[in-house]
């Protein structure tokens, strides 16, 4: 998968493609903290804020009713990992840089899900807060392909 950053600074757009194809579209308000986001033919409106509880901080996903549908913890020492949880679907995380480009990838019980790529100065362009919209996008990705999957296998047995 591929990241592209398109738009303003207030209203960016991050695209997600997977060689030609578009996988993900992401429209982000700064000013709200809010995202759309388009992807699997699912259009959703979440919004993302931080919350400190005993001097520990996790990014925590609302959905357009302000109910909370998942949350980001970020490792303790390593700033660049973490667990990341969307519904019923929870995954590891890891930001890696390496040969100009940063590698993001997702893991659910030691197996690889899928990874990400985009460039080191893409990734140094993004705030704090577009990353986790960045993480919680391609979470909602992993979350709705094992969803669409599941209801397949149960519509063909």
């Amino acid at each position: 998968m591929q990241v592209r950053i398109l738009g303003s600074d207030n209203k960016p757009e991050i695209e997600i493609y997977d060689g030609a194809e578009k996988l993900i579209h992401i429209k982000i308000d700064s000013e709200v903290s809010a995202f759309r986001i388009n992807c699997l033919n699912v259009k959703r409106v979440f919004s993302v804020y931080e919350e400190v509880v005993r001097r520990h901080t996790s990014t925590i996903l609302l959905n357009e009713y302000s109910q909370p549908l998942g949350k980001i913890e970020k490792d303790r020492l390593l700033d660049q990992t973490g667990i990341i949880e969307v519904e019923d679907l929870q995954m590891n995380y890891r930001i890696r840089n390496a040969d100009e480009q940063t590698h993001i990838f997702f893991t659910e019980h030691s197996r690889e899900v899928f990874n990400c790529t985009l460039s080191i100065e893409m990734l140094r362009s993004l705030n704090d807060t577009y990353v986790s919209i960045l993480l919680f996008s391609l979470s909602w990705y992993a979350y709705l392909s094992k969803s669409k999957q599941g209801i397949l296998s149960l519509a063909l047995n």
